[in-house]
């Protein structure tokens, strides 16, 4: 892939151009699953999939929050109790 990343402005349309057919794919693909009566199971895939994102997710968001408080609170972290003139 020698257009990749792109080096101009003409290459950066031309992987606008791919992004928006791939995007337009996969918009009909969607389509045709609920034409075709797939829609309820679907739904089901992917509300099982939010479930498995969402018990995953949040102890590793509450991990991440605790440890940026951490380095918030470091003696040595940048701009930590920098008297303001």
């Amino acid at each position: 892939m020698e257009f990749f990343p792109p080096q101009s402005f003409s290459d950066l349309l031309i992987v606008w151009a791919l992004m928006f057919v791939v995007m337009l794919g996969f918009y009909f693909l969607g389509r045709l699953i609920w034409a075709l009566g797939f829609g309820p199971q679907a739904t089901a895939i992917a509300n099982r999939m939010e479930r498995i994102q969402q018990t995953v997710m949040q102890p590793t968001g509450q991990r991440l929050i605790g440890t940026a408080d951490q380095l918030s609170k470091l003696q040595g972290w940048p701009f930590h109790n920098r008297s303001r003139r």
